[in-house]
């Protein structure tokens, strides 16, 4: 075995909202059937999304995109946001929110009711919901707070901190398509740094528009067919992805303590910025992906040729594929001694580039990947690119579902992402095996839950038509389930579960039994009333209260302690050896037992309001509420039991019990409980008096006392061991927990915890298992989301018509941000001015494109902030000009305008002679 790994991360649970995958389970299925959810449409579809004739007949529109079902909707309910609130709001807030909520489940946690501090690092697009939908709406503006519609449109993690009640570091982080993998390195950052104990990280990427197609430019980070080839020799681009993703990070130590499923561990991670060694703002640098490689590798502790996958940022663009692939070669690919071969992969051949959502997905993925032990295909591969040579190195293509097999160590995988803007990142991830671990999980003292075999399980929601669905969702979970699975998986319904107001709970002896009992029917469920007063009702001295008694002593090991702890072994060996009791021992132990249930509960978390008792339940009473100490309430027992005895016999002394009820110590009462004397609330006066405790009862004062109780609808009452069928009016049996269960069945306590939970009684359920059981992924709340949204408001019909009869310059005199544009900004070299008619055509156009109004022909265009998505974009406008096709390599070598009217000149020139031949 080997030691605890230093500053281990674990991921202990997901969630994702992508294209044909609402889960982490789904999303396996996708990448392990090689899915690639890219939509073609029809002219018909696209003609119908508002896409124009003249639009589908250019050669260079691209009729594919990735499209995510649902994006629209949201429970607004659920987290208490108005409907009008809900509309105003980015998608992208919105499902990350639900989000963040199904991954704390996912991992175990119910988020109300979750006591660790819990970090919040996420990131999402720039909203296009908020300047399409939103600001462009008059009506919308002028009904509502400008302010308002700027806080729901932004500060993503603090909303999410607010409305899941997260107390830990919330962080908004931006770095263009390397956003989520940062926010998971300083998620990891704010754990090992102990800021929080466990922390959500991840990102969203949704976009208002409904999806249908793009224009395609040559050299632009854009597929010309809808395909990612990544690495590929035909590889030309990526496609536009959407969805959103988070992981839920804890300690590794903490995360094994606490009995987590691990489904991966975080070994290291590292981030960095390329700077400007590169040839632009856009433009991905190979020196900074190389450092930030190493600097990941030796965070993480590992050798290059430890790692035997690496999900690669991979865009399947000819600029960006072969600077990764320089990068991966140099560190992971020479290894002397090395002849494992590491995979490479990339996510956006199946779904596309997800950009600010691209990192986590990725590493979901890679996640997976490791707890299945295969690694999914990357798609649309089929010969790598020639920029790169890789026959030498032990780095290849995957492209297949691949068994991945070690047998000397855990796998180990890499993720990188890398954004726009220069900021890398990349983190090394392990296989989780418990073996590898020497940490001591601390042994509770005093296991309290239930030992028996069968299992309490509970489910709510906040209406009933959740907690229906809910109930089919367990169902259909537990088809396929083990049946060591269902014990963990009732645990973590009980103890990772909020408990809403409409509840459903039951008692099973197995995973067959309860599948049964989820698959029938149910009346309507009412709403509960949250934590009514619960009254103890003590009483019971019959056999079924020792047969209680004796099934209690084998199922609870709380009860077992407290009942040997206060009665000692040898009234305990009468009770399970069913040894021939004394009027006095039985009435002592049927104290005992009394005493040792209900001090169960209150350990449970059920604190009673009121206890009513029959002559040895108030006993039981005064002990629980430290009027009494355990072994003065014996005494007075034996002493009440053997003055009796004498008085039917008439060898009575008066004094005898006297003496008993004075060397008692009795205090004021903590609890309220009733007087089985009088029927009244207790008087602390009259408990050192010694003719309270001799006078005789009667069962009528009992059960008075108890149909007075329950009468009062705030309350409701606990049998702790026994029925009261016959004492009690049929009205009333209702409002009593337990009068209608079999007390002598292995059973009944849960059965009473169900019901009493089902009532809308909370119960401690960290006290209920003290001794952790494991946490694994259960169904997540079903929300029950409608549309929420804002549509793209319509064009008066007069202003369209304006819009299309105006003729459009090219002239920077006619654009409409030319009051905003700037004059030239001071260069080295000095200004020339454009001289041929070719020169200011473009000059024009990088004045349109970069807002500079005044540029010079030898002038840098990534001196002027140029970068390779304008790049292309001027080189789109160039070839419709002049029919001249440029590549960005040629951008790249010649970034002037005197330089572009060279190559102009030279392809035209060849063009010709080509022509001429």
């Amino acid at each position: 075995m080997n030691e605890p790994i230093e500053n281990a991360i674990a991921i202990i649970g997901m969630s994702c909202k992508l294209p044909r995958a609402e889960t982490p389970e789904q999303f396996w299925q996708a990448l392990a059937n090689g899915v690639e959810a890219v939509t073609f449409f029809s002219d018909d579809e696209l003609l119908a999304r508002g896409i124009s004739a003249k639009q589908l007949a250019d050669p260079n529109y691209v009729k594919a995109a990735v499209q995510l079902p649902g994006r629209k909707l949201f429970d607004a309910s659920f987290f208490g946001i108005s409907p009008r609130e809900a509309s105003f709001m980015d998608p992208q807030q919105r499902l990350l929110l639900e989000g963040a909520y199904r991954a704390l489940e996912h991992g175990g946690y119910a988020p109300e009711q979750n006591q660790l501090e819990t970090g919040v690092f996420v990131g999402a697009d720039p909203s296009s919901y908020f300047l399409q939908n939103i600001l462009p709406n008059s009506q919308v503006i002028s009904s509502t707070d400008q302010l308002q519609l700027i806080y729901t449109n932004s500060s993503i993690a603090t909303q999410i901190s607010y409305h899941l009640n997260l107390k830990g570091p919330s962080l908004e982080v931006h770095t263009a398509c390397s956003t989520s993998l940062v926010a998971i390195h300083l998620a990891c950052r704010s754990l090992l740094m102990y800021e929080c104990d466990m922390a959500l990280a991840g990102g969203a990427s949704v976009q208002a528009a409904e999806p249908a197609g793009y224009v395609y430019r040559p050299d632009s980070i854009l597929s010309p067919d809808g395909h990612c080839r990544a690495f590929d020799e035909s590889a030309a681009g990526t496609v536009p992805g959407q969805g959103v993703a988070l992981v839920l990070l804890k300690r590794y130590e903490d995360a094994v303590k606490d009995g987590d499923t691990i489904y991966s561990l975080i070994r290291g991670s590292a981030i960095n910025n390329d700077g400007a060694s590169k040839v632009g703002y856009t433009a991905p640098g190979v020196d900074g992906q190389i450092a930030v490689l190493k600097r990941a590798l030796a965070m993480a502790a590992l050798r290059p040729e430890q790692i035997s996958y690496i999900e690669c940022h991979g865009t399947g663009t000819s600029l960006g594929d072969p600077i990764e692939l320089t990068a991966l070669a140099e560190v992971y690919g020479q290894q002397p001694g090395a002849h494992t071969p590491c995979y490479l992969g990339s996510l956006k051949t199946n779904f596309g580039h997800l950009n600010s959502a691209a990192g986590v997905a990725g590493l979901i993925k890679t996640v997976l990947a490791l707890r299945h032990r295969q690694i999914p295909p990357s798609l649309n591969f089929t010969r790598l690119t020639t920029k790169i040579n890789l026959n030498a190195s032990r780095l290849a293509i995957n492209t297949t579902l691949r068994n991945w097999d070690c047998e000397a160590e855990p796998l180990r995988a890499a993720v990188s992402s890398f954004g726009i803007g220069g900021t890398n990142a990349h983190l090394l991830l392990e296989e989780f095996k418990m073996a590898r671990t020497a940490i001591k999980v601390p042994t509770k003292v005093v296991p309290t839950v239930p030992l028996q075999q069968a299992r309490l399980l509970t489910l709510s929601a906040k209406t009933p038509v959740a907690l229906e669905q809910k109930r089919r969702d367990f169902a259909e979970f537990l088809q396929s389930c083990s049946e060591h699975e269902f014990d963990d998986a009732c645990y973590t319904a009980n103890i990772g579960r909020s408990a809403f107001m409409y509840r459903y709970a039951f008692v099973a002896g197995d995973r067959k039994a309860s599948l049964q009992q989820l698959l029938s029917p149910i009346d309507m469920p009412t709403m509960v009333m949250s934590n009514p007063g619960v009254v103890f009702v003590l009483n019971g001295t019959g056999e079924s209260l020792f047969d209680l008694g004796r099934s209690s002593y084998q199922t609870l090991p709380y009860f077992r302690q407290t009942l040997t702890d206060e009665a000692g072994g040898t009234l305990v060996a009468i009770l399970l050896g069913n040894i021939l009791m004394n009027t006095e021992d039985r009435q002592v132990l049927a104290f005992a037992i009394l005493y040792s249930l209900a001090s169960c509960w209150i350990y449970w978390g059920v604190r009673p309001v009121l206890m009513v008792g029959d002559e040895i339940g108030e006993y039981a009473a005064a002990c629980l509420s430290g009027v009494l100490g355990f072994d003065h309430a014996v005494r007075l027992i034996r002493s009440t039991s053997q003055l009796h005895a004498q008085t039917i016999t008439g060898t009575g002394e008066p004094t005898f019990f006297a003496d008993a009820s004075e060397s008692a110590i009795f205090s004021a009462p903590r609890l309220p409980y009733t007087s089985s004397l009088t029927g009244l609330i207790v008087d602390p006066l009259a408990l050192s008096q010694p003719e309270y405790w001799h006078q005789p009862r009667r069962q009528n004062v009992f059960i008075s006392a108890v149909s007075e109780a329950a009468r009062k609808p705030e309350w409701q009452l606990l049998c702790v061991a026994g029925p009261l069928e016959t004492v009690l009016p049929t009205d009333q049996q209702s409002r009593c927990i337990g009068v209608t269960l079999n007390n002598s069945d292995q059973s009944y306590i849960l059965s009473l915890a169900a019901q009493l939970w089902q009532s809308g009684v909370g119960l401690d359920w960290k006290a209920f298992y003290a001794e952790p059981r494991q946490r694994i992924p259960i169904p997540t709340y079903p929300f029950d989301s409608q549309p929420h949204w804002v549509d793209i408001p319509v064009a008066p019909q007069a202003v369209i018509s304006q819009i299309s009869t105006s003729a459009v310059s090219d002239s920077i005199a006619n654009d409409p941000f030319h009051n905003a544009v700037q004059m030239q900004p001071g260069l080295v070299n000095g200004y020339v001015a454009p001289q041929t008619e070719v020169e200011h055509e473009i000059a024009g156009i990088w004045s349109q494109l970069l807002g500079i109004e005044k540029i010079g022909v030898t002038d840098n265009f990534f001196d002027l902030g140029g970068h390779s998505l304008l790049a292309t974009q001027i080189n789109a406008r160039i070839n419709a000009r002049f029919d001249i096709p440029l590549t960005l390599e040629n951008f790249f070598d010649m970034p002037t305008i005197k330089g572009t009217v060279e190559l102009l000149l030279r392809k035209q020139l060849a063009e010709q002679q080509d022509n001429a031949v």
